[in-house]
Order: structure tokens, then C-alpha cells, then sequence
């Protein structure tokens, strides 16, 4: 039988009508609320019997009031927002963060855990590897845990997780819809997830847009500016044909865009220009660069959001959320030319 799903501090903030971050003071006993608001969320909280637990509000034993956050790399894009978005929210409720990269083996991945978890109230992991859920819980039981996944195909796993093969798909039916008939993809990393499914999707959308394989392209990359510059050096030595590009991250984008401009290349007019990612800088290249935004802000919210769920009582390691997070195309100056 399923268990019932404890009352959490949202379902406390939403009857009150009063925010997340006011109903933490109010049981941190925070001087900054309102008399009338403090009592106010106190009914509500008996009125939905929710009693914070002792980790939630730093009072068990030995807790330092710290989160830790595991991750698979600690460099680019997509994980310095992803951080600052988490520690700025975690920072307000008064919880200091722990940060550890670590994408090796299992037996890795614990012996870091086993540093972090006599020192924290509760976990934020990105791992992939089935059956990791069970694992955590076997050796780590009663840690309050949020599972996270960049990848469609570990959604079974975690509570939360991006959709890569949409936000490809997006990109490259744009690009089929502004009448390009022969494109180009610049893959990842030969064996990333991110890689693969972004190129499986590009495939999968290039076939039911009546995109023949002679006429798409698949370029090694390896998410490294520098590896974008030189994919276009020697696809335009080779054939002239491409009048659109799609690379599997901006990093790999903007080496593209640098090629063009050195090259006399006009972008969008000769090629249309589109990466993923969608990182701060690409608004503001000349032209500006289309690129998916896989909504890494809301990512970061949400996964604050049930590490506070988790805190207070719900069990998100036997029952997973599977919240797959849905990405954004931004149609930018680099693909705003429809061939004829």
C-alpha cells in the first residue's frame, strides 16, 4: 500500500498564502515575521498537522545545518548556474552548502558520501547508475534525499530530470522549418549521455523532416570550444552544401560562430547557427545565437524544493518524482533567415 504523503512546508505556505521562506522563519523563530503572520502559520500548521522535523530546523543531533551537493563536474555552464540558483535559495533558509564533484565509480561515489554524511542534514545527487537509488538508501538510511539526472533515460531514477531529446528535437525542426534541406550536427563527447541523446534526437528529427542521410552531417566534437572551430574547418573543406549547423552545447556554438567570421561565412545568411545550453553569453554574440535553454534556474528551484520536502519527512528515495523538466528554444539573430 502506498504511504500517505506527509503534509510538507508548501502545502502550509500555499493555505496560508504566504511564501516558502516565511514559513521556515516562522519555525526558525525568526524576529524578521510579522506577530499576525507567525500566528497566522502556526493555525495553519496545526490546522494541516505539520510539524517540522528536528534536521529541517538544525536541532538534531550533531547537524550543522548543511546541504551536500554531489555533482558529476564542478566547471561550465550549465553547473555554475545550476549552483548559484540552489545555493542562493538554501542560503536563505540558513543552510550552508557542500559541494563535491564526483562522476567515477560507485565505490567512489560512496567513500565521498561516507565523508559527507556525518556533516550534513541532507543530500543532492547527480549520479548515473541504475539501481544507485536503492544503494544510497541501503548505505546511507534516513538521509533526506533529492536524486537529480541531466538524461531522459535515468528519469525512472530521480526526482528530477532534464529533457535533452526535446530540446534537440526543438533545435533541429527549427532549423528543418527555416527550409534547410542539408544540415550539420557537432556532436558531444563520445559516450556523455548528453551526447548521445542529443545526437539520437537530431537523427530521429532530420528522418521525419525528409532529411535524407546524404544530406546531414555528423561532426566529432567533445563540448570544447576550440573542437566547434575546427568541426567547421573541416566540413566547409569538404563540401559547401551545409547551410545549417546545430552543436550539441554553445561552447562548441561559439568555436562554429569564430570559424564563420574568420572564414567570410556569413551567419544566418550562408549558415544558420544554432547551439544548446543557452548559457548568458550567446545574447550577446554578433549575430545572437539561437540556442535551447533547458531552464536550469527552474531546475535549481525544484530541486530545492524537495530537499525541503524531503526534510520534512517525505520519503523521496523509495518514491521518486520523476519531474522531467520541459526546455525553451531561443530563436535568436543566428538562425533568422528562411531559405527558399
Amino acid at each position: 500500500m502506498k504511504p500517505e504523503k506527509a503534509t510538507t512546508i508548501y502545502d502550509v505556505a500555499r493555505e496560508a498564502k504566504v511564501s516558502i521562506a516565511t514559513v521556515s522563519r516562522v519555525f526558525n523563530k525568526s524576529p524578521r515575521v510579522k506577530p499576525e503572520t507567525v500566528a497566522l502559520v502556526l493555525k495553519t500548521a496545526a490546522k494541516l498537522n505539520f510539524s517540522p522535523n528536528a534536521s529541517a530546523r538544525g536541532l538534531s543531533g550533531g547537524k550543522q545545518n548543511t546541504i551536500g551537493v554531489v555533482l558529476p563536474v564542478l566547471y561550465g555552464g550549465f553547473f555554475s548556474e545550476f549552483v548559484f540558483t540552489l545555493h542562493s535559495l538554501l542560503e536563505n533558509e540558513g543552510f550552508d552548502i557542500v559541494i563535491a564533484g564526483r562522476r567515477g565509480s560507485s565505490e567512489e561515489l560512496f567513500a565521498t558520501l561516507r565523508k559527507l554524511s556525518s556533516k550534513i542534514d541532507g543530500l543532492i545527487l547527480m549520479y548515473h547508475k541504475a539501481g544507485i537509488r536503492e544503494e544510497i538508501n541501503s548505505l546511507f538510511p534516513g538521509l533526506p534525499t533529492v536524486m537529480l539526472s541531466r538524461f531522459n533515460r535515468f528519469l525512472g531514477e530521480a526526482d528530477l530530470a532534464l529533457n535533452n531529446i526535446t530540446g534537440a528535437k526543438m533545435a533541429t525542426e527549427h532549423l528543418i522549418a527555416q527550409g534547410h534541406k542539408k544540415i550539420a550536427l557537432i556532436e558531444g563527447e563520445k559516450g556523455n549521455t548528453d551526447a548521445i541523446e542529443r545526437k539520437e534526437a537530431f537523427i530521429s528529427a532530420t528522418e521525419k523532416g525528409g532529411i535524407s542521410p546524404e544530406n546531414i552531417e555528423i561532426l566529432e566534437g567533445n563540448f570544447r570550444q576550440i573542437t566547434g572551430y575546427y568541426a567547421m574547418e573541416r566540413l566547409f573543406t569538404k563540401r559547401k552544401d551545409i547551410t545549417a549547423v546545430f552543436a550539441s552545447n554553445d561552447a562548441m556554438a561559439l568555436g562554429a560562430l569564430n570559424h564563420f567570421q574568420s572564414s567570410g561565412i556569413r551567419v544566418p545568411e550562408d549558415v544558420a547557427l544554432c547551439g544548446f545550453d543557452d548559457i548568458e553569453y550567446v545574447q550577446m554574440t554578433h549575430p545572437s545565437l539561437t540556442s535551447v535553454n533547458l531552464n536550469i534556474s527552474k531546475f535549481g528551484t525544484l530541486a530545492f524544493q524537495k530537499m525541503t520536502e524531503a526534510l520534512n519527512g517525505y520519503d523521496t528515495l523509495s518514491e521518486p518524482s520523476k519531474i522531467l523538466i520541459e526546455p525553451e528554444l531561443k530563436i535568436r539573430k543566428s538562425t533568422d533567415f528562411k531559405r527558399e
